[in-house]
């Protein structure tokens, strides 16, 4: 089942669209023009957006390009009552998955664009959980994503996970920081390698003592060091948060 936004003014294809896909099994929220659209996506996450090209307040491409940037794990597919080649053009370049003529049979655009997107997303899906479950026994914790901050979050993991640079976690006390760099060594290539973690409270002492009348340092409240072979460097994940002068870290 997928979250599904449809975002068109015409109330008839709205209606027609958004029963085909109820009546196959997802879950739909209507929106009738792109503003409306674009603060629905604000706070929810939605796995396929299906939005009309001519819409008051926010046009669909601008709206895809919002979705693009702010939700990109979200697909988009584009309706239109006049197939124009620069809108065609515009709209898969910006990254849309599909472009549809209107008038359309709701059914084929299930049975064609829908149906695959689900299946598509039940396989990650399955696949994301045996990493997260992987990562939970590593860690002996787990990020839990549902918001779509949160969603931003752990994509950002996954694709940190896979390269090997270097990591700074900013954030205020108890926020999570080390929680996060676990994960990014969990679901990283040497997750079988060491994992240092440190207190900065000890580093930060060290720090003032060598300079001394220096400004008080940024505090770093943990760092981890992984290497899975000795000819690979040590990805450096560290974690700090910001204290006010004055204050005790």
């Amino acid at each position: 089942m997928l979250n599904v936004l449809v975002a068109d003014d015409d109330p008839n294809v709205l209606q027609s669209v958004a029963g085909v896909l109820t009546d196959a099994g997802h879950q739909v929220t209507e929106a009738r023009d792109g503003a409306e659209a674009a603060t629905l996506l604000a706070s929810c996450a939605f796995d396929l957006a299906i939005c009309d090209v001519h819409m008051p307040k926010l046009g669909g491409l601008a709206l895809l390009r919002r979705i693009r940037r702010d939700a990109p794990r979200t697909a988009v597919v584009i309706m239109t009552s006049h197939a124009r080649i620069p809108d065609i053009v515009d709209s898969l370049r910006d990254g849309a998955i599909e472009f549809v003529t209107k008038p359309f049979d709701p059914h084929e655009l299930v049975d064609r664009v829908v149906r695959p997107i689900a299946e598509h997303r039940s396989v990650r899906q399955r696949f994301e959980d045996a990493r997260t479950r992987f990562a939970a026994r590593l860690t002996g914790e787990v990020l839990i994503a549902e918001s779509p901050a949160m969603h931003r979050l752990t994509q950002r993991i996954t694709v940190l996970a896979r390269t090997d640079a270097s990591v700074l976690v900013t954030g205020e006390r108890g926020a999570g920081k080390e929680l996060v760099a676990r994960t990014i060594h969990a679901r990283g290539s040497r997750w079988g390698g060491p994992l240092v973690v440190m207190d900065g409270a000890m580093l930060q002492g060290r720090t003032a003592r060598a300079t001394p009348g220096s400004a008080r340092p940024r505090t770093a409240r943990s760092c981890s060091t992984g290497s899975s072979s000795s000819r690979r460097g040590p990805r450096r994940t560290c974690c700090a948060s910001s204290t006010s002068p004055g204050r005790g870290p």
